[in-house]
């Protein structure tokens, strides 16, 4: 499998177009005789520079190339992708059908089927009305799942009219299936039979926190003998766990090509270890799921970003993650992985509750090698607790506060909480602003001191930070730094870019609202979750503009973690461009290190020695001197970057 991100000596491109995969929302993926056809991420840009609305579909070759015709129509300009959306091409691959987008104009489903051959700008409307619903032949109630048959016939799932409708490849009704709640449709292109994802409970609603989602609970994949011939042959029903929020859903895809055919389906329940993919053979009157021969895609780090932390003595680095209590120690000089079996054990010391309470979801390490581990309870307000260890994982208890300091979780669910320790010892933590609730329009962060016996200090140092903020490190001179939603005004940026921020002031500010001295602020801010507001920096130095990931839009989990070194050097994420930034203690950019690979990849050394500092997704670094260390989460590992001189020399020092 060659890597996405090489360039091979006959000039293929295997780069480009990568950051448009960036936040893939939940979609069906069309196979063509020689690539996929996907429509390009949430969250990155596309070839074109554009951003947010009017993305493309993009056309990756099997082998992770891309030529110059890889970029396909855009999407349509008023839609919303929502949490999934559909595809399907004609038989002969020159058009594509799109539907299950949201449009936000008319705050509704799109209700209707688009069309376009790869060569137009964008989809144009096909069957159906823009933003009407209806239960007659030219209408559709939330059209979702697709299929083309053979013959080119195009089967469109009426989710919400409990139909399947089929019509001609010129557009023509020919006629209506019913079934209860289709959600997707596969059409097998030589029997022709159909493989059906019914909803017995569509619409029903789960809500919480201010938000609601369909749960989609009640699912069964049905096959039937054919369109002309619709009766049902074999059923198999699946779990019965309802989704929670983000659950993406089941997706479908089919193996036609097997002598035995094989249906795949992704996420079929709400995310068990072995439910993120079911093999199913179909044995003719009857669909049997079958042990899928790969992992179970179970990350020991969670959903979330993994810990991780750097001893700057000793280069050991720290890595942890959300759903497991575990501590690894990676030795500096020989890379030897020791796993600290007696913190789990100190963590949970008389504590019944269940293990998902207490998540370690940050670390640090302070001046004398002493190990600070933030534990994190569920949504904002809950209690979160800060513990200390040696090197050796024994415990380290404060003098005052004992085992471990009670504080918050920060705003807006499972953000890590951003936490650092200053030259004399003083805690700096990131709390929720005192009587905040999640997701209430007032909630917020501050930024709280606790003294080296865990005694608190000064609270709300910092009386405003969003939910995107990370940090504080410190530097030798002691300036602060954080990384924030905040970009320079008129910034055509991604929604996820934000800054790097260097406070040199004892008293730093975001300033905003009836407090900014000029109307025209030189920086904006995402204030609330969908609030954009002009911003002053109080105390601030100078800001870098160009780390990632930060919330500049609905998602307000993710932030941008990042490390100094004793050379005042620091490094950052930049995750929507797939690679860790190097910057000198100035801010200037020295260096961007990495570039995009999948786990096949492992360096100079390995097999497959390309990219040479191969990263999936950086969600989490460390900075040792001349060691960086950063957490690939998509890869599900730790790289380890020496940093090393073209140019050396010796000069006496008076």
């Amino acid at each position: 499998m060659i890597p996405l991100g090489y360039r091979d000596p006959g000039g293929r491109d295997y780069d480009s177009f990568l950051p448009g995969l960036q936040g893939l929302k939940r979609q069906t993926i069309i196979l063509t005789g020689d690539g996929l056809i996907v429509a390009s991420g949430s969250s990155a840009p596309v070839p074109d520079g554009r951003r947010g609305r009017g993305r493309r579909l993009l056309k990756i070759g099997l082998d992770g190339a891309t030529d110059d015709g890889y970029e396909g129509p855009k999407l349509p300009e008023t839609s919303f992708w929502g949490e999934r959306f559909f595809l399907a091409a004609s038989p002969e691959g020159k058009t594509i059908y799109l539907a299950g987008l949201w449009n936000y104009k008319v705050k509704g489903y799109d209700q209707c089927v688009f069309r376009a051959s790869w060569s137009d700008d964008t989809f144009q409307p096909f069957l159906g009305e823009v933003g009407v619903a209806g239960d007659d032949e030219k209408h559709f109630n939330d059209p979702r799942g697709l299929a083309v048959d053979a013959q080119g016939h195009l089967l469109v799932c009426d989710y919400r009219n409990d139909r399947i409708q089929v019509f001609s490849p010129q557009g023509k009704f020919l006629k209506s299936l019913r079934i209860t709640g289709p959600e997707q449709v596969i059409v097998h292109p030589k029997s022709g039979e159909l493989y059906v994802l019914s909803v017995r409970d569509r619409g029903n609603m789960a809500s919480g926190y201010g938000v609601k989602w369909e749960t989609i609970a009640d699912k069964s994949i049905i096959k039937y003998r054919s369109v002309d011939d619709f009766r049902e042959v074999a059923r198999l029903d699946l779990p019965q766990r309802e989704l929670y929020l983000h659950d993406p859903g089941p997706v479908l895809a089919l193996d036609s090509a097997a002598s035995v055919p094989i249906l795949w389906v992704s996420c079929v329940g709400r995310a068990e270890p072995g439910d993120y993919l079911w093999k199913i053979e179909d044995r003719g009157d009857s669909l049997v799921q079958l042990e899928t021969p790969m992992g179970k895609y179970y990350c020991p780090f969670g959903t979330g970003a993994g810990a991780l932390a750097v001893d700057a003595q000793t280069g050991d680095a720290y890595f942890g993650g959300r759903t497991t209590p575990t501590i690894f120690r990676i030795d500096g000089r020989t890379g030897e992985l020791t796993e600290l079996d007696q913190v789990a054990n100190y963590i949970y010391e008389g504590d019944t509750r269940p293990f998902k309470l207490r998540q370690v979801t940050n670390m640090t390490v302070d001046r004398e090698g002493r190990l600070y581990i933030r534990l994190m309870g569920t949504w904002s307000g809950k209690e979160n607790w800060l513990l200390r260890v040696h090197r050796d994982g024994t415990p380290a208890p404060f003098t005052k506060a004992g085992k471990a300091i009670t504080i918050t979780q920060p705003s807006h669910g499972y953000h890590s909480g951003g936490m650092g320790i200053a030259a004399n010892g003083d805690i700096y933590v990131v709390d929720l602003v005192p009587g905040g609730k999640h997701r209430d329009p007032s909630e917020h962060n501050v930024l709280n001191i606790y003294a080296p016996d865990g005694s608190l200090k000064q609270a709300q140092a910092m009386k405003w930070l969003t939910s995107g903020a990370w940090g504080p490190r410190f530097d030798s001179k002691g300036n602060m730094y954080f990384t924030e939603s905040v970009r320079p005004v008129g910034q055509d940026a991604s929604e996820r870019i934000g800054s790097l921020i260097r406070f040199s002031s004892a008293s730093p500010e975001l300033v905003f609202g009836e407090a900014l001295a000029q109307p025209q602020a030189d920086y904006e801010m995402r204030r609330y979750e969908r609030d954009i507001v002009p911003v002053s920096l109080s105390g601030a130095d100078w800001i870098y503009f160009g780390v990632s990931p930060v919330p500049f839009g609905h998602c307000v989990c993710p932030s941008a973690p990042f490390d100094l070194d004793g050379f005042d050097r620091i490094v950052v994420t930049d995750a929507v461009n797939l690679r860790v930034k190097l910057l000198d203690s100035a801010g200037n950019l020295m260096a961007a290190l990495g570039r995009y690979s999948n786990r096949d990849s492992r360096g100079p050394q390995s097999s497959l020695p390309v990219p040479p500092i191969p990263i999936g997704n950086p969600a989490s670094v460390a900075n040792a001197d001349n060691l960086i260390y950063v957490f690939d989460q998509f890869n599900n590992r730790i790289v380890r970057i020496r940093l090393s001189y073209q140019v050396e020399e010796l000069v006496p020092v008076p």
